[in-house]
C-alpha cells in the first residue's frame, strides 16, 4: 500500500515490432506529475514520465529512418 500516494502509478514501456516488454518503473506518484517526454533522438534514447519516471538508453524501432529534425528533437 502507498498511503503517502495520492495517485500512486507505475510505467510499463512496450516495444511495437516485435511486442515485448522493455522496462517498468518503480511506484511513483503522477498525481499533477504525469507528462510524457520523448527523446529519441540517438543522442538522448530517453523517456521521460514526470518528474520521477526516466528510461534511458532506449533502442529505436525503426533503424533505417531517417533522422528527425532537430525542431522535431527539442521543441
Amino acid at each position: 500500500m502507498h498511503h503517502g500516494m495520492k495517485a500512486p502509478s507505475f510505467v510499463r514501456l512496450y516495444r511495437i515490432q516485435p511486442e515485448a516488454l522493455l522496462v517498468e518503473s518503480d511506484v511513483v506518484d503522477l498525481w499533477i506529475n504525469g507528462q510524457i517526454y520523448w527523446y529519441l533522438n540517438p543522442r538522448m534514447n530517453k523517456i521521460r514520465v514526470g518528474r520521477d519516471v526516466v528510461f534511458e538508453n532506449i533502442p529505436p524501432e525503426c533503424t533505417d529512418c531517417p533522422s528527425l529534425p532537430d525542431s522535431a528533437v527539442m521543441p
